[in-house]
């Protein structure tokens, strides 16, 4: 009998490492694009040694595949980079708690790419999801730090949801670590000219960090987390991933002092607890057209 303990703990670390990402890369002095760059470079490479040691095939079954394969790589590219800015110029937060809309997104969204009616829950949860957003900005001047960190965490959480429901075709016919090793080698293409452009220099620390997000805050906590799943139930995953904004938000208090305002916290109670309600088993919706 399998040990029930073993899949929420791989679970709870992998949510643990996504929650860091944030928080670590707002330590790497480099421009939000050289980040992700070093990320997907570190995370593909750590991916292929996974999959060479379990002898997972990494054959393309189609040709047909290959379009949809380089455009979920450029979508995480850049929503990576607009989560990166986000934490960089506003706070760890701010940027955690606005990108955590995605599901929010996706349900929107899921009706448009799967042509299916739209329900009052969707169009409720996503005005919810929005009160929660601007509840977390504190100050609406042009320009504003907060402001801007929260639209670039926003618009990070909408391409992740594109990215998302692009997947879920997929992951019927790949494992998700191969997926995964696809679209972070295609994302580092992808980013190369930027970096080759910059032309950075790194520091030791740059390269352990960057090595760090690759590695732990992307191989291992996607691998963990997707066998995981294996045991879990759908909706005790949903729940767990509500946390990766938590870890983050704790972890950044002791490194840069951060301790979110009640407004944030109220946003961020909102925006985590109409996530809770739309990853949940959906009950019969009325379509709204009828």
């Amino acid at each position: 009998m399998a040990n029930p303990v073993r899949p929420l703990l791989n679970a709870h670390i992998a949510v643990f490492f996504f929650g860091l990402a944030g928080v670590v890369a707002r330590k790497i002095p480099q421009q939000a694009v050289i980040i992700v760059a070093g990320r997907v470079l570190f995370a593909s490479l750590s991916l292929l040694i996974i999959l060479l040691l379990r002898k997972q095939s990494l054959r393309i079954l189609s040709r047909k595949h290959i379009f949809p394969f380089l455009l979920t790589g450029v979508l995480l590219a850049a929503h990576w980079g607009l989560f990166f800015w986000s934490v960089k110029i506003s706070s760890i937060a701010i940027g955690l708690l606005t990108v955590s809309t995605f599901p929010v997104f996706a349900a929107v969204l899921e009706p448009l790419f799967f042509r299916e009616p739209f329900t009052w829950r969707q169009l409720g949860a996503s005005f919810v999801a929005l009160v929660g957003v601007v509840l977390i900005i504190p100050d609406f001047t042009p320009g504003n730090a907060a402001l801007t960190g929260a639209l670039a965490g926003t618009a990070a959480g909408f391409l992740f949801a594109l990215l998302s429901l692009l997947n879920r075709k997929y992951v019927v016919l790949y494992p998700g670590t191969v997926l995964a090793f696809y679209q972070d080698t295609i994302a580092f293409i992808v980013l190369l000219p930027f970096v080759l452009v910059v032309a950075p220099t790194f520091s030791g620390f740059d390269i352990a960090a960057l090595a760090f997000l690759g590695i732990f805050c992307t191989g291992i906590a996607h691998t963990l987390f997707i066998t995981s799943l294996k045991s879990l139930k759908t909706a005790t995953a949903g729940i767990l991933t509500l946390l990766e904004p938590v870890y983050g938000m704790l972890i950044a208090i002791p490194l840069y002092g951060e301790i979110p305002g009640v407004r944030t916290l109220s946003g961020g109670a909102v925006i985590l607890a109409i996530t809770l309600y739309i990853s949940l088993p959906k009950k019969q919706s009325r379509n709204i057209t009828h």
